[in-house]
């Protein structure tokens, strides 16, 4: 799942590329595009206008329902297909007006070669911490407010058979990562969870205790200071909290099957997709 893409603001020549693109680079794709340099979209849209009004208004529709990630650089005085070379690393491909590097492909040649746009939109991924990090990079990349949902998330347990309470590392090793996350990029500002009562809060029916681990751990995380993390209850009487598994962002969602458990590794997998407009739209309404 996940693929990263960089595009030169002027390679695009007709409102067709920019719905080819739009096609390929929608919220339930997994495809990203690097914005490069920092005047990159304003950059692409110039580049359209000047094509024609129709193209450059293609360009901002384009550009409002799509996931864009950030890249910092330090050449900002160079050409464009001098500073994708950093990018060469962390990108399947870098697409330009014609192919006049090695590391840079023609637009019109990417496009057409089906072999490129393999379906990343879902996929098995191990149940482990990490795992669900590198599948939600994305949305902590680009996403001030970040909604965790799962009934069955919890920070302490009771064991069978007695009233002592045990942390419930298989799912503190998942917040960590989500929280590191966050400090890494920045950019979200509130992490918030969405639990069952019943077995997120067990004796501990006003959240105090919820709450403290929550920060407790978060205080961990070096560069986490100022996120904001909190709870709220799902709700019996609401269809959509019946059974969810989410992890929600800024107009982009992730589905996970089995919810957000790290197992130990080899433990098996768990199916997660990201998830389209029209299923996220409601979820965003109740859950961001």
């Amino acid at each position: 799942m996940n693929e990263y893409f960089a595009l030169d603001p002027r390679a695009p020549k007709s409102a067709r590329d920019i719905a080819e693109l739009h096609r390929l680079f929608s919220i339930d794709t997994g495809r990203f595009l690097y914005s490069l340099p920092d005047s990159w979209q304003e950059d692409l849209v110039t580049n359209m206008r000047e094509i024609s009004d129709l193209c450059g208004t293609r360009a901002e529709e384009f550009l409002r329902n799509l996931y864009i990630l950030s890249w910092v650089t330090r050449k900002r005085s160079f050409k464009w297909d001098e500073i994708a070379l950093e990018l060469i690393n962390d990108t399947k491909l870098i697409m330009g007006e014609r192919d006049v590097r090695p590391h840079i492909r023609s637009l019109d040649s990417a496009l057409s070669d089906i072999s490129i746009w393999v379906d990343v939109s879902e996929g098995h991924i191990s149940r482990n911490a990490h795992s669900y990090a590198m599948v939600a990079d994305p949305i902590f990349r680009c996403s001030p407010k970040v909604s965790i949902v799962d009934p069955y998330f919890r920070l302490r347990y009771k064991p069978a058979n007695t009233n002592l309470f045990r942390r419930s590392k298989r799912h503190i090793d998942t917040l960590a990562q989500f929280i590191t996350l966050a400090a890494k990029y920045k950019k979200v500002k509130v992490l918030c969870f969405f639990v069952n009562k019943e077995h997120a809060l067990i004796d501990d029916p006003d959240g105090v205790q919820f709450q403290a681990d929550l920060c407790e751990i978060k205080n961990t995380i070096l560069g986490a200071e100022s996120l904001i993390i909190e709870y709220q209850e799902l709700a019996k009487e609401s269809s959509f909290d019946s059974h969810p598994r989410y992890l929600l962002g800024h107009n982009a969602g992730l589905k996970f099957d089995w919810g957000f458990e790290s197992l130990p590794e080899g433990s098996g997998t768990q199916h997660i997709a990201w998830i389209g407009r029209n299923a996220l739209e409601p979820l965003l309404d109740r859950f961001l």
